[in-house]
């Protein structure tokens, strides 16, 4: 086992996201509202947490805009992308350089927060945060689901070994 701090057994960086890159995930936008403020976030940590009460989690990068924004807000809206929304996706995570902030061609909504809903998503939670816990360069905010739909039922977006892939469906 490789040692990357005073000794300690871990793994350097390279090998971690080498390994990382092996878990499919879903794709996730959380979107959020500080006053006259509303941003985005592609996200694929996201994970349910408990169904009674309704929570769910989501971990941001400490530096991301949106990290500040969650914490001053309270909320943020998880909404789980479709396979066709990799526009989307590659927006919030900033391969859209310009875009960023831009809502006008992907949201018609909001949530009761105020939050941006994405259009055409498979489904959002409009959450309550009610933790945030330390997770090294992230903080896990943990938020209690108080508003959300199932929206369209097609393939989700998934994203393996660093690009976006399909998932093969059989009759």
């Amino acid at each position: 086992m490789a040692s990357s701090d005073g000794g300690r057994p871990g793994v350097d960086g390279t090998l971690f996201r080498t390994v990382m890159r092996r878990w499919a995930s879903g794709v996730t936008v959380a979107t959020v509202r500080d006053g006259d403020d509303v941003r985005g976030i592609t996200l694929s940590s996201f994970s349910s947490v408990s169904l009674d009460p309704p929570l769910v989690l989501i971990s941001v990068d400490k530096r991301a805009v949106c990290h500040g924004m969650i914490g001053r807000s309270g909320h943020f809206c998880v909404h789980i992308l479709a396979e066709g929304q990799t526009l989307i996706s590659d927006r919030f995570a900033g391969r859209r350089p310009g875009e960023h902030a831009e809502f006008a061609d992907c949201s018609t909504g909001t949530t009761p927060s105020g939050a941006p809903i994405i259009d055409r998503c498979l489904g959002y939670f409009d959450c309550r945060v009610t933790a945030a816990v330390d997770g090294g360069d992230h903080t896990i905010f943990v938020g209690l689901v108080e508003a959300g739909e199932a929206t369209d039922d097609v393939a989700p977006l998934v994203f393996y070994a660093g690009s976006y892939r399909k998932i093969e469906t059989t009759a």
